[in-house]
């Protein structure tokens, strides 16, 4: 073709297709190379889906349980660690100190006269009061609690998990602190992080399993229905609305009883009253008080009792704490035992409370209704 006589159209390249005008690099890449590509992008794609599965189920509530039982056990490592080598030198110090005031008081046998009584007496009576000062000096700076040094630590890893677990459940019993720089830091730095964490554990737990517990209450079969004068005969008149049915009973002129039942919904929630919460709370106490009096032979069932309410209510004064008399046996497991016992008792308290505030919105709603100052709604069983 030509736009005039003799001279070809020249074609234009800039309106060509898109395939035309773009250049395949990848024909220019040898084959390894674009291998080496695709395989990169995939397992970008993979390690992006693995994070992401990986940050639900930490989220969730299996996820939140494992990391906080993960948490207290690297505690556990971190203060024994910090702390036990610590412990161990601190005793060595007091031994050296009491061997240097026996020293002491024994050159002054020597030097004085023992039969002139208030001479010796005086320098003994000195040297002692240097002994007291400095043992004083001891307990106060470095803890010391009066053990040998060929006795057991109290820094062991269950002392140091005990330790990690009241800290960030804010117990705080107080009987074993860190005396070190290092150890303090690390206190603060974990119980920064474990409290948050524990908090928002414990309260999906406790959510969880106060579901468990209405599923469960739920099952059981009780009386739902009141009847007045229960007559056997026919119904009469049956009357339902949204929240309650009411059966009228008898036979022919006559009325022998009337029965009115909660209706049954899918959106039926079931109350638990709280007498039941505080039931199971008493029973867990009465059940740890007969346990820890067992084990520790110079508490009476009151001081279990102590303890447990203490310790459950995240008091914790830390003047009771089983596994720290040099008499007792087993002190290990005890320790493990008490920190079982304090996780499981902190999640029973979530859930009681989850159970006695939805307990407690129930009866507010309804004493609303009552009043005329909430809109009347279906009731919940």
């Amino acid at each position: 073709m030509c736009d005039s006589p003799g001279r070809p159209i020249m074609e234009d390249t800039s309106k060509a297709s898109p395939s035309i005008r773009s250049v395949d690099y990848n024909a220019y890449m040898t084959p390894p190379v674009a291998l080496e590509i695709r395989k990169s992008e995939r397992l970008k794609k993979t390690l992006i889906n693995i994070a992401k599965t990986f940050l639900v189920f930490m989220i969730s509530q299996v996820g939140l349980t494992c990391l906080v039982i993960g948490y207290s056990i690297m505690g556990g490592f971190i203060f024994m660690k910090l702390e036990a080598e610590q412990e161990i030198k601190n005793r060595f110090e007091v031994e050296s100190t009491r061997h240097l005031y026996v020293k002491r008081l024994w050159n002054v046998t020597v030097n004085l006269n023992i039969l002139f009584e208030a001479n010796w007496s005086a320098s003994a009576d000195e040297i002692f009061r240097d002994f007291q000062q400095d043992i004083y000096k001891t307990v106060r700076e470095t803890g010391w609690d009066g053990t040998e040094t060929e006795e057991a630590v109290e820094w062991t890893y269950a002392g140091a998990l005990l330790y990690s677990v009241t800290v960030i459940t804010t117990i705080g019993y107080g009987h074993l602190t860190p005396r070190t720089f290092w150890g303090r830091l690390a206190t603060i730095l974990y119980a920064l992080v474990g409290i948050p964490l524990t908090l928002l554990c414990l309260t999906n737990i406790g959510s969880f399993l106060a579901k468990c517990f209405r599923f469960f209450w739920k099952k059981i079969p009780r009386c739902k229905c009141a009847r007045k004068n229960p007559q056997p005969g026919r119904i009469l008149h049956l009357e339902s609305d949204r929240s309650r049915t009411s059966y009228t009973y008898g036979n022919e002129g006559a009325v022998d009883s009337v029965v009115e039942c909660p209706s049954e919904n899918n959106n039926t929630v079931v109350r638990i009253p709280i007498f039941v919460c505080l039931l199971l709370l008493a029973g867990y106490i009465f059940l740890g008080a007969m346990l820890f009096t067992l084990w520790e032979p110079e508490w009476n069932y009151l001081e279990g009792s102590y303890f447990c309410f203490i310790t459950l209510s995240t008091i914790g004064f830390g003047d009771y704490v089983p596994g720290y008399r040099h008499d007792s046996w087993h002190n290990q497991a005890k320790r493990i035992s008490c920190t079982l016992y304090l996780l499981f008792g902190l999640a029973l308290i979530s859930m009681c409370f989850d159970l006695m505030q939805s307990e407690v919105r129930e009866i507010f709603k309804s004493l609303g209704r009552t009043m005329g100052i909430s809109k009347s709604g279906p009731d919940r069983v």
